[in-house]
């Protein structure tokens, strides 16, 4: 029930929605289940709302969550970037869904470069020097 002359309820005022030990418990699963919010939550036993509150109202747990999913991401972008290398494809729509200032498409036409994927064998002996700024 909100005070009187207060729009806030008396939870709005609990700076902890999610104790310290919760919050940690997330975190670990949240990296856990590689960014997987729903199931993080379920294996750390926490409303899934609570956990969203807590990180609106405190500046610590947000940051361990961006921590975890900059980690995380940057993981899946050298995933990525290794797999485009082998496979010759542009492998950026994966990664534009969580970094889409980094990898949209208007940043991947801005940035558009050809790579020929060669084996050294197959070039000349030309080619090779000129590689190797002979």
């Amino acid at each position: 029930m909100a005070e009187q002359g207060s729009s806030l309820s008396p939870f709005d005022k609990i700076e902890n929605r999610v104790s310290p030990e919760k919050q940690e418990a997330f975190i670990v699963a949240l990296r856990k289940r590689n960014l997987n919010v729903t199931a993080a939550a379920k294996l750390a036993r926490v409303d899934k709302a609570s956990l969203y509150k807590q990180r609106k109202i405190s500046e610590e747990f947000a940051q361990a969550w961006a921590d975890v999913e900059n980690e995380l991401l940057d993981d899946l972008e050298e995933r990525q970037y290794e797999a485009a290398l082998e496979k010759g494809e542009d492998r950026r729509y994966i990664l534009s869904r969580r970094r889409g200032s980094r990898w949209s498409e208007k940043q991947a036409h801005a940035s558009k470069v050809t790579v020929e994927h060669r084996h050294a064998t197959e070039m000349t002996d030309q080619e090779l020097e000129n590689l190797l700024g002979e």
